[in-house]
């Protein structure tokens, strides 16, 4: 356990000064900004800006994470082709210490843009604030559904490259943003760019109140939901395990 928070240290000395880590204070600040100048001039009720805000952030949350998995392959296909991650003596240790840097970093984005969203609607706007409990309600369920997502484009970042990576995220928000719509119904639940905007849609039901769909298929999409994130991860322990550097653009 020391050996690996030592491994995380290093990783966080690596991206201190690189974009990467910017990305995760400056976008939530600057979508805070821009949701806030836009909802200045809404007459929705707080909670539906509160929902509206959350799925903001789900919609771009693929691309997101794709840019800066693709940003953290670079960085280490750049220090000397990946010797740095292949050659340590515990070959496992670097991955899962690059997978919970991001994962740390990620979580760290989505409560400050969540709550930083809480804090310019009381302050700013005047308007009376839903409660931070609702926010960070909203916050896990947005990390939670997206863990998926993270070691998926770890995988295509480093199998492959930024591009593959960069153009999968766009089209899974475009495709989050459709399969909340009636073309999503029954299929949603297998789709993991899918989940979180669904998950959201019961979680502001349950909040504030409304109909909820007959069918929604929630229980189905939870145990999806972490049956799938628990296959990608022991997936990408095993191909890293036996992965040489090589990306197949070579």
């Amino acid at each position: 356990m020391i050996e690996f928070i030592h491994c995380l240290q290093a990783d966080f000395i690596k991206i201190k000064r690189r974009p990467v880590l910017w990305i995760h204070f400056l976008i939530p600040i600057v979508g805070i900004s821009i949701l806030l100048l836009i909802f200045a001039f809404s007459k929705q009720s707080p909670g539906s800006n509160a929902l509206d805000c959350l799925g903001a952030i789900a919609l771009s949350f693929p691309t997101l994470i794709a840019i800066v998995c693709s940003m953290i392959g670079d960085q280490e296909a750049e220090a000397g082709n990946y010797q740095q991650l292949l050659t340590n003596p515990s070959k496992l240790r670097p991955f899962l210490s690059l997978s919970a840097l991001l994962l740390l970093l990620g979580l760290g984005a989505v409560l400050l843009a969540a709550l930083g969203f809480e804090a310019g609607f009381a302050v700013i706007l005047h308007h009376a604030p839903v409660g931070p409990e609702f926010y960070l309600s909203g916050a896990a369920i947005l990390f939670s559904s997206n863990i998926f997502l993270y070691f998926l484009h770890l995988f295509l970042s480093f199998r492959f490259n930024k591009g593959v990576s960069i153009s999968i995220g766009i089209v899974e928000s475009l495709l989050s943003a459709l399969l909340i719509t009636g073309l999503g119904d029954g299929k949603w639940v297998f789709i993991p760019c899918a989940w979180v905007l669904h998950f959201l849609k019961v979680f502001g039901i349950n909040s504030f109140g409304g109909s909820m769909p007959t069918a929604c298929g929630l229980r189905t999409g939870i145990v999806l939901c972490v049956l799938e994130t628990l296959l990608i991860f022991v997936f990408s322990i095993i191909w890293f395990l036996s992965w040489e550097g090589k990306r197949a653009e070579e």
